[in-house]
């Protein structure tokens, strides 16, 4: 095999890998429109544990993460593990969902919760038009 077959070879193989790993990506998308209220908060809370907060963003509407992620904390946590998650979301609105978790948390010292390492509170889901969930906010009560 000459040097330029193997060149070509490789490059082949970059772009096999590249298409594929954007059909990945397209599915993982479609699986998250699939996803119930406390599915959604469940993975969410599963990239939270690690701080992960590129892969929270894609459970979120654009307006929760504008007004809840910082550049080192989502609600005033650098991360946070839910202990409980309810499986029965309370509807609040017609297109408002909420699901009452229990974390263990890192907080912020800008946070109001600064130092605790525990608390619980309300993610509030929105329905879309879809008929899919995304995480629109965070409430002490609704």
């Amino acid at each position: 095999m000459t040097k330029m077959e193997k060149i070509l070879i490789a490059a082949c193989l970059i772009c096999l890998c590249v298409g594929l790993s954007a059909c990945n990506n397209s599915e993982n998308d479609s699986d998250i429109l699939k996803l119930s209220p406390s599915d959604i908060t469940e993975q969410f809370f599963s990239a939270f544990e690690t701080s992960d907060y590129e892969t929270m963003k894609s459970y979120c509407t654009k307006s929760c993460i504008e007004e809840y992620f910082h550049d080192d904390n989502v609600f005033g946590m650098i991360w946070a593990k839910a202990i409980n998650i309810e499986k029965d979301p309370v509807v609040s609105e017609d297109d408002k969902y909420n699901i009452f978790v229990d974390v263990e948390m890192e907080t912020a010292k800008t946070s109001a919760l600064y130092p605790d390492t525990e608390t619980s509170f309300y993610v509030v889901l929105e329905q879309l038009e879809n008929s899919s969930f995304l995480i629109d906010g965070f409430t002490t009560g609704y």
